[in-house]
């Protein structure tokens, strides 16, 4: 009979309990930002944990191919949620002719952000999303 131990750093339970601990974080961290309770705060300045927290989900679920455990179109609702915000602190205008500069290079990043989490999303669902489908 083969040895039946993983060599890997995730293929055990304590490995893909630190793992999951890290997605969780990220999310608490994310759903703090754009809850409404604590939108104020994000009104007040730039928010970049909110941005840094959703890049980090998304390499996470990328790099370890696992579900970052969100919908895409709950990914949709944080960046409808965080973009209005963004602009509004820097007196933008996403319609406008003229993008050059900072805020809107800032801006460019920060949407290309919010959709690479939501392309993950959609390839790797959440579980529940995932046990909906199967079912049907």
């Amino acid at each position: 009979m083969g040895d039946i131990r993983q060599v890997g750093n995730f293929g055990h339970s304590g490995g893909t309990r630190v793992l999951h601990a890290a997605r969780e974080q990220l999310l608490r961290a994310i759903a703090y930002y754009v809850a409404e309770e604590t939108r104020a705060q994000i009104e007040g300045l730039d928010a970049d944990e909110l941005v840094v927290a959703v890049d980090m989900l998304a390499v996470l679920a990328e790099h370890y191919n696992i579900s970052p455990e969100v919908s895409d179109a709950t990914v949709r609702r944080w960046r409808d949620t965080y973009l209005p915000v963004f602009d509004s602190f820097h007196d933008l205008d996403p319609s406008a002719q003229e993008t050059s500069g900072w805020p809107y290079e800032r801006r460019k990043v920060i949407v290309d952000t919010f959709a690479r989490l939501e392309a993950v999303a959609r390839l790797r669902p959440p579980f529940w999303e995932r046990i909906a489908r199967e079912t049907d």
